[in-house]
């Protein structure tokens, strides 16, 4: 992490909305995504800098623009303070057993070795991804409805050590997307009369975990931003949601056990896993991550990416509405073999932990691709 950069806690009373980019006409109601791509969160940052105590636009867009800021992080209220939760990944398989148990649980995706004569359509190189013959023949249920979108830290870092927390602690302990809460609005006209036609619906997220009062528990969002933006209040998302920024606690550094399981041959397989979206020129798969690095080789083996997510915005620069762009979803993972010494690849996972993997700089800039990284499931194969 550039130790420049703080830590910051976003609150609201009120829920936020973030809109998914679909236009208004003929619809009477915007929908919200679950929680806002990391550019709705960088320039929400850039415009509080540069913006004075009145609120007024003081700043240089340009300058503004080379401020980083990454996340959002998912955060969850805990006794005495708060803790971090990550998207579900995607190599992980759910699997719950259609009887009166209702036993649940998760097996692991990873890169198969396949007979050469096999033909598929992935690029030269890749190796398909499933599960082996043995952890197919356990599966003999069904795929886990309204399993967890996020998961505990404690869970995700044992997914990253390559070992498989129980399915029914990361149930218990995860968070599913946060609700949709409808609200219903009115266009007033001349004489404060009611617009004819003017009805409309804003879909708001609800940043709270639980159903009774007594048990419910404050979610928020955390980004790191290289400036001090604790104890402002400004706006974020759709509808211009006002938002109380706090110093918020550290993020979580990468597990040892990781970091010491690659430097154990001259040869580490370690997986990628998103924590935002990212975008690369290549639609699905990276670039600049697999360039060489401080003599570290990178070579991508596997890749398990759901379906790209559309993202547009507004420029207020040009006050125009951007071009739509496609991003690897959250959760998305990628299998890298890394070449090099022991120290050099042990700096590399080091170097990239929680830093953005996106192919362009303005996009890294945005917090577009943090990356978690950890080992593979059954070591190196």
């Amino acid at each position: 992490m550039n130790p420049t950069m703080t830590t910051h806690l976003l609150r609201t009373q009120d829920g936020w909305a973030f809109r998914d980019g679909r236009p208004n006409q003929g619809s009477n109601g915007s929908r919200s995504l679950p929680i806002g791509h990391p550019s709705t969160f960088a320039g929400a940052a850039r415009t509080l800098k540069g913006s004075n105590a009145e609120g007024v636009w003081v700043g240089d867009a340009d300058e503004m623009m080379k401020m980083p800021v990454h996340g959002p992080v998912l955060m969850r209220e805990a006794a005495a303070s708060w803790e971090p939760l990550f998207p579900s990944p995607c190599d992980a398989v759910w699997n719950e057993v259609d009887d009166a148990t209702r036993s649940k649980s998760i097996l692991a995706l990873a890169p198969l070795d396949v007979s050469p004569d096999i033909v598929t359509s992935l690029k030269e190189g890749l190796c398909l991804v499933g599960l082996t013959t043995k952890q197919a023949n356990e599966a003999k249920g069904k795929p886990l409805k309204d399993a967890p979108a996020w998961w505990s830290w404690p869970d995700m870092e044992k997914w990253l050590k390559g070992q498989t927390p129980l399915a029914e602690t990361v149930v218990n302990q995860g968070v599913k997307t946060p609700a949709a809460d409808l609200r219903h609005g009115v266009g007033i006209g001349d004489a404060w009369v009611a617009k004819e036609g003017a009805l409309f619906r804003v879909e708001r997220r609800v940043f709270r975990q639980g159903e009774s009062l007594g048990s419910q528990r404050e979610l928020a969002l955390s980004v790191r931003v290289e400036s001090d933006l604790s104890n402002r209040t400004g706006r974020l998302g759709g509808k211009g949601q006002m938002t109380r920024w706090e110093i918020g606690q550290k993020w979580p550094d990468c597990p040892a056990a990781v970091l010491d399981g690659v430097i154990t041959s001259e040869m580490t397989v370690v997986r990628v896993i998103l924590a935002t979206g990212a975008i690369f020129k290549n639609g699905a798969l990276p670039s600049r991550l697999l360039e060489e690095q401080n003599g570290v080789k990178v070579k991508l083996i596997a890749a398990k990416v759901d379906r790209p997510q559309t993202i547009s915005g507004w420029d207020y620069k040009t006050n125009k509405p951007k071009s739509t762009r496609r991003l690897a979803p959250a959760g998305s993972v990628y299998w890298l073999k890394l070449s090099g010494s022991a120290e050099a690849r042990k700096a590399w996972v080091a170097s990239h932990w929680l830093q953005p993997v996106s192919d362009a700089r303005q996009d890294c800039l945005d917090g577009f691709g943090l990356a978690l990284i950890g080992l593979q499931h059954g070591g190196n194969r």
